[in-house]
Formats: structure tokens, C-alpha cells, sequence
């Protein structure tokens, strides 16, 4: 879900035994991404109505420009969480290399 907050999808990865390692947010690409579906979604409005009349059109319409308009706004958001389940410890290792190649 798009609307659940970081902190307790984070909370329930780590009371399932994950070990968060990073945290990612991605909202202003997934806003950028929805534009781009509203976008051709209309440039292909002919064939859509065709396709599925113009009452579906509309509703797709609308929850693709909400959906933008809310991203942008920050109410709704993606994040790519990297998570390593524990006592996995060679995946936690190389997790930790990926991560910070430097260290």
C-alpha cells in the first residue's frame, strides 16, 4: 500500500526477524512514472474509449491524475526497503559490501 508509513512497515519486517539495511524513497520517481501513465494514457485515448468505453476512460482518467497529484504531494509514496533476513549471515555480509563498498 502506497499510504503505509515507512516506520511500520519497517516495525513488522523486523518483528518477522529482518534486519533493515536500508531505507529508500522513491516518491518523486513514482510521481514522475505516474505522470508518464497519465500521459499516454490520454495520447491513447481513441483507442481506450474504443476499446473500453468512454466511462472507463474517465475513471482511469481521474485515478491516474489523483495518483500524481498525490505522489508529488508526498500523501502517497513508494520505498524500495533492503532487508536481510538475521542470522543469514553471508547474505547480511554481502548485503553490507553492496551497500558500502567502501567500508
Amino acid at each position: 500500500d502506497a499510504s503505509c508509513p515507512a516506520g511500520w512497515v519497517v516495525t513488522q519486517l523486523e518483528r518477522a526477524g529482518f534486519e533493515v539495511q536500508r531505507v529508500q524513497n522513491l516518491g518523486t520517481h513514482y510521481s514522475r512514472t505516474l505522470a508518464q501513465w497519465l500521459e499516454e494514457w490520454r495520447a491513447a485515448r481513441g483507442a481506450m474509449v474504443a476499446k473500453y468505453g468512454e466511462r472507463a476512460f474517465r475513471r482511469w482518467e481521474v485515478f491516474l491524475a489523483w495518483s500524481v497529484r498525490i505522489a508529488r504531494q508526498g500523501s502517497s509514496t513508494v520505498f524500495m526497503i533492503t532487508a536481510t533476513k538475521q542470522v543469514q549471515e553471508r547474505k547480511r555480509i554481502d548485503i553490507q559490501k553492496h551497500l558500502a563498498p567502501q567500508l
